[in-house]
């Protein structure tokens, strides 16, 4: 259950690459230690960066000292798998969407403002959901999520920025967006405390998280059992998701304020991924000590 990716330019070539370290080594002189992300698709250059410090490609050590390696790749699971689970994907959720969950991501998303960073933004389920007039900056780690991504961008005549980067190293700047969007993405991430905190970094202080997130069931319920035992044959088939995260406290862990939270299920489902939840949150201002 995943989403998101980009395309990297002033650094990247024609087929959109990643750029290597020797892209890098030389920017222009009197230039910004970064580069622009390449805009395909409409939006404005320069809002996202990859920075040339270490927000992308980074090993990062979570509060109980366990180390994850944070990179735009496909990690354990094969590339093939990972490119044949983004061609079944849509496929794989036609009927969950059908039957409640694209109802849900409307509601959802209607909420969405101004500048919105979506993570792991997959094959493009929510690009129908958003208002109008919003700018697009769409994150996706998946090379063929993202490729997918881009092709439904045009197929809708939408304006948007695809970037190929994973939810805990945005290569975006302080403070720029009005909106994060997380939606079946969280159980995926390497690292979803750090996802969030990244999330909190964007945002201008007052800024929305709108969330939809597949959760753990109830301790000692049946389907948390099953969610245990079958953890690591359903990580290997969907790319890596988790079944049983416990994402409102990791949302509230961040520091961030829940606005409104519903739960329920998500319709037609496995089971195991079945209890959802899904609101709004506020990234408070920071308060000097």
């Amino acid at each position: 259950m995943r989403g998101s990716l980009a395309e990297l330019a002033g650094s990247a070539s024609a087929d959109g690459r990643l750029p290597q370290a020797a892209d890098l080594a030389t920017p222009d002189p009197g230039s910004p230690s970064s580069v622009s992300v390449s805009v395909r698709s409409g939006i404005r250059s320069g809002r996202c960066r990859l920075l040339m410090s270490d927000r992308y490609d980074q090993d990062v050590t979570a509060a109980n000292g366990e180390k994850t390696r944070q990179v735009g790749g496909p990690g354990p699971i094969s590339g093939a798998w990972e490119r044949a689970f983004a061609a079944f994907y849509d496929a794989l959720l036609k009927s969950t969407e059908e039957a409640g969950n694209a109802a849900r991501r409307n509601q959802v998303l209607a909420r969405a403002s101004g500048t919105v960073i979506e993570l792991g933004a997959g094959t493009g389920f929510n690009l129908g959901h958003y208002p109008p007039d919003v700018e697009l900056i769409l994150c996706e780690p998946a090379e063929p999520m993202a490729r997918r991504l881009e092709d439904r961008l045009t197929e809708r005549g939408r304006s948007g920025d695809v970037v190929r980067a994973p939810a805990e190293s945005l290569p975006v700047e302080d403070d720029v967006a009005d909106t994060v969007v997380s939606t079946l993405v969280l159980c995926t991430v390497d690292n979803p405390d750090e996802a969030l905190r990244e999330a909190r970094r964007v945002l201008k202080p007052g800024g929305r998280l709108l969330f939809i997130e597949h959760v753990a069931a109830p301790e000692g319920s049946l389907t948390r059992r099953a969610q245990r035992l079958l953890h690591r044959p359903w990580r290997a088939f969907a790319c890596g998701c988790h079944n049983h995260r416990e994402t409102e406290a990791s949302i509230r862990g961040a520091g961030f304020e829940i606005d409104v939270l519903e739960n329920g299920e998500l319709e037609k489902s496995p089971p195991i991924v079945r209890p959802l939840i899904w609101g709004t949150a506020t990234s408070p201002p920071e308060t000097s000590a």
